[in-house]
């Protein structure tokens, strides 16, 4: 089982936790290729 990461969406800045990138973006569509992995601090950034 691949280990869960940290992404974001290159198109609209979506964040995703999971083993691989949200395909499509949740909120704009755009395919899993669009999205680059991100560190937990950077996905964190905006939640608090």
């Amino acid at each position: 089982m691949k280990p869960k990461t940290f992404w974001r969406c290159t198109v609209c800045g979506d964040k995703h936790y999971g083993a691989n990138p949200a395909n499509p973006c949740p909120t704009c569509g755009a395919p899993s290729s669009k999205a680059v992995e991100i560190t937990k601090k950077q996905f964190l950034e905006g939640f608090i």
